[in-house]
């Protein structure tokens, strides 16, 4: 059994959201908020309501195989779009690592869905590419059957997939927030040496402690609530130290719409770009 043999069903939700921008020009109704401070997990779970993750994946799969077919340019979320627009800080990151590894180019996409980031970044990745997705086991069974081909995998575990490639590069792209104990995960992750890590759309406080917040995505979304953490940067980085050096900070332009900070410390998402060091 490897470290982390169930780290996949740990996942929650299975679908996080970049979805600011999609929103910048809607009404108050339409934005997500995040509200609170809470002392534990399962308080804030005591106040979630009207999650339904079947349905949330099959609107996901839906969205997703009118992008394999190229009737859209990509999707986020369930939310299909016309205009493809690229990710161009990670995938600035992939073309640099590229150029410092042996081909094929192998990433782990941790909680990375259906392959959405792949699929919307897929035209300016580096050609010789694997990309390996790490979800729970439900989304691994759909992700398989419909959109699975020599490039794209889906794995229940890393340690699935390391068995199977050798990825150098490990994106966290807005997983961790939604993890119930993100500090553990950091953690057990370190063990493996990931060459390099990506972490991506993160959101973070400039209060002294970690943050965990309610959020509540709109109806015309798939209407939910779940938990969310903002990350105290220093602490949070300080979990890397020791093994990775920081290439870069990703900036991104994935802000809240609606946020109740009842703390009045900024909230902020960003990413990072690391190196393992020799």
């Amino acid at each position: 059994m490897g470290i982390i043999k169930k780290l996949g069903k740990k996942i929650l939700p299975p679908f996080i959201a970049d979805f600011f921008k999609l929103f910048l020009k809607k009404s108050a109704a339409n934005e997500i908020t995040w509200t609170g401070s809470y002392q534990s997990w399962n308080q804030v779970i005591r106040e979630c309501s009207g999650y339904d993750d079947k349905e949330i994946l099959t609107k996901t799969k839906d969205a997703l195989l009118k992008v394999k077919a190229g009737l859209f340019s990509y999707e986020r979320d369930s939310v299909l779009f016309e205009k493809l627009e690229i990710q161009w800080p990670l995938v600035a990151c992939l073309q640099k690592i590229a150029l410092e590894t042996p081909h094929p180019l192998s990433v782990l996409d941790f909680g990375g869905s259906l392959g959405s980031t792949f699929f919307q970044n897929k035209s300016f990745m580096p050609l010789d590419i694997e990309w390996s997705v790490v979800e729970q086991n439900h989304i691994v069974e759909c992700g398989s059957e419909y959109f699975e081909d020599e490039v794209l995998k889906f794995y229940q575990t890393i340690d699935q997939c390391k068995s199977q490639r050798n990825p150098q590069v490990l994106l966290l792209g807005s997983v961790l927030p939604y993890v119930e104990d993100p500090i553990e995960l950091i953690k057990k992750i370190l063990f493996y040496k990931f060459s390099y890590i990506i972490i991506d759309r993160t959101s973070f406080t400039e209060d002294p402690q970690n943050r965990l917040t309610l959020q509540t995505v709109p109806s015309e979304i798939y209407g939910a609530t779940y938990p969310c953490w903002f990350f105290n940067q220093e602490s949070f980085m300080s979990l890397f130290k020791n093994k990775y050096e920081i290439i870069s900070e990703i900036q991104n332009d994935a802000n809240p719409l609606s946020f109740n900070n009842t703390s009045g410390s900024k909230m902020y998402w960003t990413g990072f770009f690391l190196k393992l060091k020799k």
